[in-house]
């Protein structure tokens, strides 16, 4: 059962050319703490001296219950909250395509919640 440190989260993929589908919300329990497995120890202030010159890809805006928030910039290889980078496990990618999926899939269908 998931802990639900977090309640929310906002995934805003950085895509050029105008494209569609860029932006998801995440409140399902299961989703958001498989989100959450793939950053350690996010929002509890970290830091590393490891730190790359990378593009951000993408953004994830997660909520806790108290409404305060944490904001982590991706390149889809690694991850930061601004205190150094952590890399991914190579599972993310797929995680990441599925959620977007899904939710393109929702907005095809008509159902709320994309």
């Amino acid at each position: 059962m998931p802990h639900a440190r977090f309640i929310k989260a906002d995934l805003e993929r950085i895509l050029r050319h105008g494209a569609e589908g860029n932006h998801v919300v995440i409140t399902d329990p299961v989703d958001l703490e498989r989100l959450v497995s793939f950053l350690p120890d996010v929002g509890e202030g970290k830091s590393s001296h490891w730190a790359g010159g990378w593009k951000t890809e993408l953004i994830i805006v997660l909520t806790r219950k108290n409404g305060e928030t944490v904001v982590v910039k991706s390149d889809l290889d690694a991850w930061s909250e601004g205190r150094g980078d952590w890399r991914f496990k190579p599972e993310f990618k797929t995680f990441l395509e599925d959620i977007f999926k899904k939710a393109q899939d929702r907005k095809q269908s008509g159902i709320p919640g994309t």
